[in-house]
């Protein structure tokens, strides 16, 4: 029976790469913390609105494969149409 033993020479390529990776999370963090705060100057007139909203989604119950959601964007006219085809209308 052979016996191996590995020495790993990468330890500082380890620690170099946890260091870029916390970096990077760092970065990202203030990125889209700094576009948060950015959208809500812009959209805060309608915030008020928008949070009474109701946000559970809604299935149309004749077909069952069309949800409604406040989350969905101008582009669909408020309907996200989904493959669930097992869907109903209680989920």
């Amino acid at each position: 029976m052979n016996t191996y033993i590995i020495v790993s020479t990468h330890r500082n390529f380890t620690a170099a790469q946890l260091d870029k990776d916390c970096r990077d999370a760092l970065k990202n963090y203030y990125e889209s913390r700094d576009n948060l705060v950015s959208l809500y100057s812009i959209h805060q007139e309608n915030l008020k609105k928008w949070l009474e909203m109701d946000r559970s989604p809604r299935v149309d119950g004749t077909t069952k494969l069309t949800v409604f959601s406040v989350y969905n964007h101008n582009t669909t006219g408020g309907k996200e149409d989904c493959s669930c085809a097992g869907l109903d209308s209680t989920n």
